[in-house]
């Protein structure tokens, strides 16, 4: 029967369908009879995918190899052995989708046909792998990779002006000398046909490695960045024809390298399918190759690198493999491996290396036992790896990919069970010094994880264990606290706060250094950290011994009283407006400078936005911000580095006030019986909140409101209602300043406040307009 009288005319046009999805859900409904049992057409499908792979296009050919995948499980050796055949044949096609189809359908014929399928591609493989894994025209010089990929562009490019500047000298020398222009422009032409030849070279050149990189996206990258280097040597090629090197020589990561990660997951793909089975042939050789892929440059190779080194943790036996004594190293050698994967700069590899960790420690059996009271994670096979495993595995519970994050806690949990804290404190010699160096890493996002481990041993973990390591984590958080990205200061600030309010005594000659650096997160630019510090400054003054005997409480009050009124120095946004007015803005009629430059208008039902937000002045030039999280890209600190990074704009009179308006909150809430409440709420709270003539006043309002509801519950009803009048008319009025999240703050507060004295107290209270404002919002709850 002829595979297409068998299959409609319309499943087979999807099968050679553009888009993978349309090609994946008409193979779903193909192939769902054989899930049924049903293989009527079996012989017609198989046919039939060896038809698709007779198409051009290289849409058909991957859903030749993924209808393939399907068939296996219900075909015969004969079908298994052809599909395999094939799929040798197309270990080098050009197109990197169809590469990867063919893993996983070499994949799928091991777990059927068994280790066979693994001999008969084997060379094949390993000797794609052994070509491909070093580009042939790498040098130390002609690399682009890394963190000091721009450190060498820019070095080509002063190489380049100093070059140009050269040959300009020579170049107006040499023109008083006639006899010379000849061989200048000899030399000229000799350059535009070098260039020309160049150029032809490297286009074809890159049409051939365009279709082997990673990803879809980063052929369009390479494609682009080629081009554009291309440009750039052109023009400066005219100028200066004796640049050793030009920019576009600089190869990226992730280019160039063929079939190389396709080969190497074919292999991952056969260890997965094959399972036990394959434990034979984990071979010193395999073992070594794949210790040098997750070294390898490009972190694809690094990350399918410890995919198969999970794919091995799962097919090797701890009898036949780990306990025997010619394997006695091999157990550690694969726990250094995993603990480099598990501290890699990219998440997709730590992701990766998480599966590995998870699936060698599997492999280890827990010990039989009778007795009742035998903990089954005191495993003294397991625990001998702790020291190497351990310090990586805790700090990826706060890594900020949430995929690593949460398949580390889940790993945790199986590992340790409620064992955690006994395991960190037994093993603490190693944990802090992993975090310690941690917190000096490359990558933020791995310093603020490394902060938030160690605020875990203060706060967690017995003060016995952690006590003769401080020193060195005091000075690795205090380098935190003075990192270039807020983020991680926002992470080491807490952190401090934590571990200076736990060990007080041993703190103390750090305190001078950090009194001044909280001080002055107190009106950082970003508002997590102001409120963050304030914490932390808080968890400082609820210590009796700090806040009274090391004048913790005295410094507070010394900074509240200073710039608790800073915002009475806030320059109005009119300013702002003329600014833009005399730059050529148009002036609009409608703009309320009250309320921080909103329009009255409403267009289809959303706000207009203010004219500062579309001003080309405020909006160009800003910091750049790092792939995979919402936090800046700049440089790590040392605890003697400086305050000053450069990065951050000017503080704002009203970022000290809203600073300020955070640690009187925490001073009430430490010492709420003191005088602190009766010195600064009626004195200032009700003026500062009616100040409303800037743009950010939203913020101020956000925090005010806020901590009004905490400091109320600090100080009591009776306390806090004889100065309710004086705080109504800016919550009130709060209601209605067309901001969202004021509105909801003001809102929250005046629910709190009727909940908190009683509505036959606080109702009455409201003048009938304040009433009505309130009885209208849909923010307050009565």
């Amino acid at each position: 029967m002829s595979s297409t009288s068998v299959i409609p005319e319309e499943v087979q046009q999807k099968l050679k369908h553009q888009f993978l999805v349309i090609r994946q859900q008409a193979i779903e409904n193909l192939v769902a009879p054989l899930k049924d049992g049903d293989v009527t057409n079996l012989a017609a499908y198989q046919q039939f995918a060896f038809q698709l792979l007779d198409e051009d296009s290289w849409q058909s050919k991957q859903s030749a190899f993924i209808l393939s995948q399907h068939l296996i499980q219900h075909s015969n050796e004969e079908f298994v052995n052809k599909v395999v055949k094939n799929g040798r044949a197309y270990f080098e096609y050009p197109e990197h989708r169809v590469r990867e189809a063919v893993a996983n359908c070499i994949g799928e014929c091991a777990k059927c046909g068994g280790i066979d399928v693994y001999y008969a591609v084997k060379d094949d493989l390993f000797k794609l792998i052994q070509q491909n894994f070093n580009r042939d025209d790498d040098n130390k010089q002609n690399d682009a990779s890394g963190a000091a990929s721009l450190a060498k562009i820019q070095e080509n490019k002063q190489k380049q002006k100093q070059q140009q500047h050269h040959h300009h000298h020579n170049h107006d020398h040499d023109h008083d000398h006639d006899h010379d222009v000849g061989k200048i422009q000899e030399n000229k032409q000799k350059q535009k046909q070098q260039q020309h030849h160049h150029h032809h070279n490297h286009d074809h050149d890159h049409d051939h490695d365009h279709a082997h990189s990673r990803k879809h996206d980063d052929d369009n990258k390479e494609k682009n960045g080629a081009q554009s280097a291309n440009s750039d040597a052109s023009n400066t090629s005219q100028s200066a024809p004796e640049i050793i090197k030009k920019s576009q020589e600089l190869k990226h990561d992730t280019e160039g390298w063929k079939c190389l990660f396709s080969a190497m997951k074919t292999v991952e793909r056969i260890i997965v399918g094959l399972e036990t089975k394959f434990e034979k042939e984990v071979t010193t050789e395999l073992l070594s190759l794949l210790a040098q892929s997750t070294k390898h440059i490009n972190r694809f190779i690094r990350e399918v690198a410890y995919y198969t080194y999970a794919a091995i943790c799962n097919a090797i036996t701890f009898e036949h493999t780990l306990s025997k004594q010619e394997n006695d190293k091999l157990g550690e050698q694969l726990a250094l491996i995993i603990r480099d994967g598990l501290s890699d700069n990219w998440s997709q590899v730590r992701y990766a290396s998480s599966h590995a960790v998870r699936n060698f420690f599997a492999l280890i059996p827990d010990p039989d036992s009778t007795d009742a009271e035998h903990d089954q994670y005191d495993n003294p096979e397991k625990k001998k790896y702790f020291p190497i495993l351990l310090p990586p595995m805790c700090l990826n519970r706060y890594y900020v990919a949430a995929g690593v994050r949460v398949y580390s806690l889940e790993t945790w949990k199986l590992l340790v069970g409620n064992n955690g804290r006994k395991f960190v404190a037994e093993y603490m010699e190693h944990i802090q010094s992993f975090f310690v160096d941690q917190a000096g890493a490359d990558n933020h996002a791995v310093r603020e994880a490394a902060c938030h481990c160690i605020a875990e041993l203060a706060t967690k973990i017995d003060h016995n264990a952690v006590s003769k390591y401080i020193p060195a984590l005091l000075d690795a958080l205090i380098g935190c606290f003075k990192d270039a990205s807020w983020p991680v200061r926002d992470a080491a600030c807490i952190a401090l706060g934590d571990f200076v309010s736990q060990f007080p005594d041993e703190s103390i000659n750090d305190l001078p250094d950090l009194y001044k650096l909280w001080f002055e997160h107190l009106s950082d630019n970003i508002p997590s950290v102001r409120e963050d510090t304030a914490l932390a400054l808080g968890k400082i003054l609820r210590c009796e011994k700090l806040a009274k005997q090391h004048n913790a409480e005295k410094l507070a009050v010394e900074h509240i009283k200073k710039y608790i009124n800073e915002v009475a120095k806030q320059k109005s946004d009119d300013k702002y407006l003329e600014q833009h007015m005399h730059s050529g803005g148009t002036a609009h009629p409608d703009m309320n400078i009250k309320f921080g430059e909103y329009e009255n208008v409403t267009l289809f039902g959303v706000a207009a936005k203010r004219v500062r937000d579309n001003d080309p002045a405020l909006h160009s030039g800003q910091q750049v911000y790092s792939c995979g999280s919402l936090a800046p890209k700049l440089k790590k600190a040392t605890r003697s580095g400086c305050m000053d990074h450069g990065f951050s704009r000017d503080r704002q009179p009203w970022e000290y006030t809203d600073g300020c308006v955070h640690l009187l909150k925490e001073l009430i809430c430490a010492n709420p019986t003191a005088q602190y409440f009766d010195q600064f709420v009626p004195g200032y709270i009700p003026n500062i909140a009616s100040k409303r003539n800037f743009a950010h006043y939203h913020e101020l309002q956000q925090t005010i409101w806020k901590c009004v509801v905490q400091i109320a519950e600090a100080v009591g009803k009776r306390k806090f209602k004889m100065y309710l009048e004086l705080l109504l008319v800016p919550m009130v009025e709060t209601l209605e300043c067309n901001n969202r999240l004021a509105m909801n703050a003001a809102g929250n507060c005046v629910t709190f406040c009727n909940k908190f004295i009683g509505s036959k107290f606080f109702l009455p209270r409201l003048k009938p307009d304040q009433l009505q404002a309130v009885q209208n919002s849909q923010f307050v709850q009565l």
